[in-house]
C-alpha cells in the first residue's frame, strides 16, 4: 500500500494547488487598468473606513475616499469582476487534461477453478449446500486503483473561443466596476453642492428675516406716529411669517439632503456631517469654454460603460463560435491505468494500461445545436445594439450638459446685475417708505424681488459648479483626484 502513497498525495495536491486570481482592481476604491491584465494577484482585502466623526470638517476629498471604500455599488461591482475573474479560470480549464483517481476496496467470496475436484459449500442467501465443479470457495479482500486521463485535442476553436467569450466578459466586469466608482464620485459632488445650495439659501433667507423684521419695525413706528393704517402692520406681520416658515421648511431640506450626501457616501443617512463651503465665485469668462465635438470625442474615448457594452458584444460574437463548435466533431484522447490487488493472495494481482483516440461526431440531438447557433447569434445582434443606444446616449448626455453649462455660465452673469440692481431698489424702497412716500406694498415687493435675486444667484453659482461637474462625468474623465475640475480633462492621445 505505501507504493501508492505518492500517487494520492500527488493527485490530492493538484486538487487543493491555489487558484490563480486575475487581476481585476486591488479593491472597490480603486479603478482596473487595462495595462495590467495579463498580471496576476491576490486582490487585497477591502477596508470599510469608520463612520466620520461630527467635529472633524470634511473637505469634497476625503468625503470621496470614504464613499470608495463604503458605498455598496462600488464594493459591489468589484465582487461582481472577481466573479468574472473565476469564470475566465473556469473557461480555461478545458485547455488542460483532466485526471480522475478511482480507490475501490472490495470484499468478497469466490470460486477458484481446481480441476475436476467437486467442491460443496453453504451459499450465504438460501443457507443450502450447493455443488461447485472444478473449484473451491475463498473469502478474498482486494483494492483497486484506477487513474483515468482524458484531453481535448481539437473541437473547431469552441474551447479558444469560449476562454475569449469569458476574458471579455471580465473586461465588461471590469469597466462596469470603474464606470460605478464615477458613479458613486459624481454623487457625492452633487449630493455636496446640493447642500451647499441649499445653506447658501438659508442664509439668504435669514438675511430676508432681518430684512422683514426690519420693514415689520418700520411699519409699527409709522403706525404708532399716526402716519400709516394698521394694515400696514398686518401685512408686514404676515410677511415676516411667511419668512419664518420658508426657513423651517428649508430646514428640513437642509437635513434631508444632508441624508442623501451621507447616504451616498455609503454611511448611515443620519450621519451629522461637517463640510467646507465652496467659493462664492466662479469664472464667468471663456477660459471653461471647450467645443462640443472635442467633448463628444472625449467621451466616445473614455467613458467606461461604452467600453464595457463593446466588450459585452465582443463576448457574444465568440459565444457564436462556442455555439457552432458544440455541433461539430471533435477529437479527444484518452488512457487509464488500472491496478487490483488481493491482500490476502497477492499471485492474482493484476493491472491494464489503455489509451485511445477518439473522434466524436454529432449525428442528430433534435435541433439542439442549430437552435444554441441562433440563440447565439441574436444575443450578439442584441449587444451591437445596446452598443449603438450607449453611444447615443453618451452624445446626448454631453450635449446635454455641455449646453446646460454654457447657460449657467451665462445665468451667473445676470443674476449678479439681478442682484445688485434689486439690492439698491430695495435700499430706495425703504428709504422712501420711512419717509412717508410709497406703500408698504411698494416695500415688500422690493423685498420680495430681493429675496428672489439672493435666490437666483444661490441657485446659478449651484448650477454651475453641479453643471461642470456633469461634463467631467458624461465625458467620463471624472475622478477621485479631479474632484473639482478647474479645465476640462481629457486623456492624452497616443
Amino acid at each position: 500500500m505505501h507504493k501508492k502513497l505518492p500517487f494520492i498525495a500527488l493527485t490530492w495536491l493538484a486538487g487543493c494547488a491555489p487558484i490563480e486570481y486575475y487581476q481585476t482592481s486591488c479593491g472597490p476604491a480603486e479603478e482596473w487598468c487595462p495595462a495590467l491584465t495579463q498580471v496576476s494577484i491576490a486582490p487585497c482585502e477591502p477596508e470599510i473606513l469608520p463612520v466620520p466623526c461630527p467635529n472633524r470638517v470634511l473637505d469634497l476629498g476625503i468625503m470621496i475616499d470614504i464613499a470608495l471604500q463604503n458605498n455598496p455599488d462600488t464594493r459591489g461591482t468589484w465582487n461582481d469582476a472577481r466573479v468574472a475573474a473565476a469564470g475566465l479560470g473556469v473557461a480555461k480549464a478545458p485547455m488542460y487534461p483532466t485526471a480522475d483517481l478511482t480507490e475501490t476496496y472490495e470484499i468478497g467470496d469466490q470460486v477458484f477453478r481446481t480441476g475436476g475436484v467437486n467442491f460443496t459449500a453453504v451459499d450465504n442467501k438460501s443457507g443450502q449446500n450447493v455443488t461447485t465443479g472444478g473449484g473451491r470457495l475463498k473469502s478474498y479482500k482486494s483494492v483497486e486503483s484506477q487513474l483515468v486521463l482524458n484531453y481535448l485535442l481539437w473541437d473547431f476553436g469552441g474551447r479558444n473561443a469560449s476562454v475569449e467569450s469569458a476574458r471579455e466578459l471580465l473586461f465588461a466586469a471590469d469597466w462596469v466596476h470603474n464606470r460605478a466608482i464615477q458613479d458613486v464620485i459624481f454623487s457625492v459632488i452633487d449630493n455636496y453642492y446640493l447642500v451647499q445650495e441649499t445653506k447658501a439659501l438659508l442664509k439668504a433667507e435669514d438675511q430676508d428675516l432681518e430684512e422683514s423684521q426690519k420693514n415689520y419695525e418700520a411699519a409699527l413706528a409709522q403706525f404708532e406716529a399716526g402716519v400709516k393704517t394698521k394694515a400696514d402692520v398686518l401685512q408686514a406681520k404676515a410677511n415676516l411669517v411667511q419668512v419664518q416658515l420658508r426657513i423651517v421648511q428649508l430646514q428640513g431640506v437642509l437635513d434631508t439632503n444632508y441624508g442623501k450626501l451621507a447616504y451616498a457616501m455609503g454611511v448611515p443617512p443620519d450621519t451629522r456631517l461637517n463640510i467646507v463651503d465652496v467659493p462664492k465665485k466662479v469664472p464667468t469668462d471663456d477660459s471653461m469654454d471647450q467645443d462640443v465635438e472635442q467633448l463628444i470625442t472625449d467621451g466616445l474615448m473614455n467613458r467606461p460603460d461604452l467600453a464595457g457594452a463593446y466588450a459585452e458584444l465582443l463576448s457574444r460574437q465568440a459565444d457564436i463560435t462556442v455555439a457552432l463548435s458544440a455541433g461539430l466533431p471533435y477529437l479527444s484522447a484518452n488512457g487509464s491505468f488500472l491496478k487490483t490487488h488481493y491482500i490476502n493472495n497477492n499471485i492474482f494481482d493484476s493491472h491494464l494500461y489503455t489509451g485511445s483516440i477518439a473522434l466524436n461526431v454529432p449525428l442528430f440531438s433534435g435541433f439542439l445545436y442549430e437552435y444554441q447557433r441562433k440563440q447565439a447569434e441574436a444575443a450578439a445582434d442584441s449587444a451591437f445594439e445596446n452598443l449603438r443606444k450607449k453611444e447615443q446616449d453618451i452624445i446626448l448626455d454631453i450635449v446635454t450638459s455641455y449646453y446646460a453649462f454654457i447657460t449657467a455660465k451665462k445665468t451667473v452673469i445676470y443674476s449678479e446685475e439681478f442682484l445688485d440692481s434689486a439690492l439698491q431698489n430695495y435700499e430706495v424702497a425703504y428709504g422712501s417708505y420711512r419717509a412717508g412716500v410709497n406703500s408698504i406694498l411698494d416695500l415688500l415687493t422690493a423685498q420680495k424681488t430681493l429675496a428672489d435675486a439672493r435666490a437666483a444667484r444661490i441657485q446659478a453659482i449651484a448650477t454651475w459648479y453641479r453643471s461642470l461637474i456633469h461634463i467631467a462625468y458624461s465625458t467620463g474623465t471624472i475622478n477621485k483626484n479631479d474632484s473639482i475640475p478647474n479645465k476640462f480633462k481629457t486623456r492624452e492621445k497616443k
